[in-house]
C-alpha cells in the first residue's frame, strides 16, 4: 500500500476521470462526466472563439484574417476535444 492510500486504493485513482467499470458506473458519475464534456465543447467551440474574435488585436484585422483566426481557434478546440474523447474512451475513463 502506498503512503496516502486507503484500503489499497491509490489516491491518484480517485476522481471523476479515473478508470471505470462501464457496466456498474453510478448514474451520477455518468451525468457528471457528460456535463463536463458538454461544457467543454460549449466553452471551447462557442465562447472562446467568440472571445478571441472580439479581442482588440484580432478585431482590428481585416474580415478574412479575423475569420481565419476564429476558424483556427474553433478547429483547434474541436480537434482537442475529439482527441480527448478518443483517449478517454480508449483508456476506459468514460
Amino acid at each position: 500500500m502506498q503512503p496516502g492510500s486507503e484500503r489499497g486504493v491509490d489516491r491518484r485513482s480517485r476522481g471523476v476521470f479515473r478508470e471505470v467499470d462501464r457496466v456498474n458506473l453510478p448514474w451520477w458519475q455518468g451525468w457528471l462526466r457528460a456535463l463536463i464534456i458538454v461544457l467543454y465543447f460549449v466553452l471551447a467551440t462557442v465562447w472562446i472563439p467568440s472571445l478571441v474574435i472580439s479581442s482588440g488585436v484580432v478585431a482590428r484585422l481585416p474580415r478574412l484574417a479575423r475569420d481565419l483566426v476564429g476558424t483556427g481557434v474553433w478547429l483547434g478546440a474541436l480537434a482537442l476535444g475529439i482527441y480527448a474523447l478518443w483517449w478517454a474512451e480508449r483508456n476506459r475513463r468514460i
